[in-house]
């Protein structure tokens, strides 16, 4: 399936109710939240909410949740693509260690 295409889940809450985003929400948060697949996201929300029932939002809270949630989607990502940097930068650097290190022995004899 398309991940564009995903219909998005609902979250349910604390008093037994749906919730889902209007497409004016939907549009907002990927507009904020670029790096990451908010319809994605809402999947995983609502997955987390029917797990834990007891964690379960209101109605008034569910907004700030997903908020809450996307914040912590862009930090997981931001932080991999920074891992991703330093590890390109590490195994540069070890490359040229290693360069450095057979060209001392190669040119000593």
């Amino acid at each position: 399936m398309n991940k564009e295409t995903l219909t998005v889940a609902a979250i349910p809450l604390k008093d037994g109710q749906q919730w889902e985003p209007t497409d004016a929400q939907l549009a907002a948060w990927q507009k904020a939240f670029p790096m990451i697949n908010v319809r994605e996201e809402i999947w995983g929300a609502s997955v987390w909410c029917w797990a834990n029932p007891r964690k379960r939002k209101t109605e008034r809270g569910v907004e700030r949740f997903l908020v809450n949630w996307f914040n912590r989607a862009r930090t997981g990502h931001e932080n991999s693509q920074r891992a991703r940097k330093q590890h390109r930068q590490t195994a540069g650097d070890r490359i040229t260690d290693l360069d450095e290190y057979f060209n001392s022995y190669g040119t000593g004899t």
